[in-house]
Parts: C-alpha cells; sequence; structure tokens
C-alpha cells in the first residue's frame, strides 16, 4: 500500500518551507508511479486496506500547502484516488518564528480546502476532524516512554470493579 504525502502544491514552496527543490515535479512523478502500479480502488482483506494508494494532504496556514493545485493534480490523474485531508498542523521547531506558519489552520482556512474536494470532484477519502490538532500530537516533555497518551486511553485497571 502507498500512503505517500502530498504537502505543496508548488516548487517553491516546498523549497522555501521543507528545503526540498522540485517538490512538486518529484512528488507528482512518484505518485503518478504509485499509481501506475497499483491504480486508484482499494484492496481490502478482513477490513484491512492491504493494496492501494491513499495521499495524505495537511492543510498548512495562509494557504501554504497549495491545495488546489495538489488537487488538481490528483483529479487530472484520476479523480477516484483516496484522499486523507488533515487538520492536525501544529507550528514546532522554527515554524513558531515564521510569521506565516507560527499558528494552527483556521476553520475558515480548512472548510475552503475541504470545498476544493467537491470542486475536482475527488469524493473519495476521509477528512480529519479540526480538533486532531489537539489529539495526534506527542509530548515528549511530559512523557517519553508516552507520548501520545495511549497508556491511559486503554488503562484496563480502570475497567475493574
Amino acid at each position: 500500500i502507498y500512503l505517500p504525502d502530498f504537502k505543496y502544491g508548488n516548487n517553491d514552496y516546498g523549497r522555501r518551507y521543507s528545503k526540498v527543490p522540485d517538490y512538486f515535479d518529484k512528488v507528482s512523478q512518484a505518485i503518478t508511479e504509485m499509481y501506475e502500479q497499483v491504480g486508484s480502488a482499494l484492496i481490502y482483506e478482513n477490513g484491512v486496506v492491504v493494496r492501494g494508494l491513499i495521499i495524505r494532504h495537511l492543510v498548512l496556514p495562509n494557504g501554504l500547502a497549495d491545495s488546489e493545485e495538489v488537487f488538481k493534480f490528483i483529479a487530472e490523474l484520476d479523480s477516484k484516488i483516496h484522499i486523507s485531508l488533515m487538520a492536525q498542523y501544529f507550528p514546532t521547531n522554527r515554524a513558531e518564528k515564521n510569521i506565516l506558519l507560527n499558528r494552527a489552520v483556521r476553520n475558515s482556512e480548512f472548510d475552503r480546502v475541504a470545498d476544493l474536494l467537491d470542486k475536482y470532484e475527488l469524493e473519495n477519502g476521509w477528512i480529519q476532524e479540526m480538533e486532531s490538532q489537539d489529539f495526534y500530537r506527542p509530548n515528549f516533555d511530559q512523557d517519553r516512554e508516552d507520548p501520545f497518551g495511549n497508556k491511559k486511553l486503554f488503562d484496563v485497571s480502570d475497567l475493574k470493579p
């Protein structure tokens, strides 16, 4: 199964924010190759995907993902490709010092990107909840052994009478 991230819809943002020259060109070539190998259908066995292509796209503040170009490319390749639209962006490390990246994604920004799925007739996939940025972020300062707090979620001692 292929699960690539398609972060930017142009080469400039890829170079500027991730230091990857020709980002869009390289990612679009790689995704085209993945698509040629497996197509757009997902193959399930026992309720688990075992073959297919799911493209992850993280919405960034201030339109810095250039999501429309990402979706336009995907739709031209095959509008049946599955997309996981993610809202979990949280500024860390050097992003905190960049005025364009130093905040979470606003609801209006995420809604605009989600609407683009309809514009390009991309109907297969998943849309993450806006609150996900609070749940999918590890806290290594608080607990290095359980940074996501999973042990608390699945503590069986809480279930005993």
